[in-house]
């Protein structure tokens, strides 16, 4: 959506945004292969922890 009111007050270059978003979620559908969700699932906050002084742990 910010992509899209940049192109259309900012300059239309910010177009490409939203076309690389609509081709991304065009091949996750098509295809199951979801590059954003396998991104987010190596970022640090997505790892579990195997201290045993974490509050989950014990």
């Amino acid at each position: 959506m910010t992509a899209a009111l940049l192109a259309l007050f900012v300059h239309s270059a910010w177009a490409w945004g939203t076309v690389g978003t609509s081709a991304g979620l065009f091949l996750a559908g098509a295809t199951g292969f979801c590059g954003m969700g396998l991104l987010l699932a190596k970022m640090p906050w997505n790892q579990t922890s195997t201290k045993a002084d974490d509050c989950g742990g014990g």
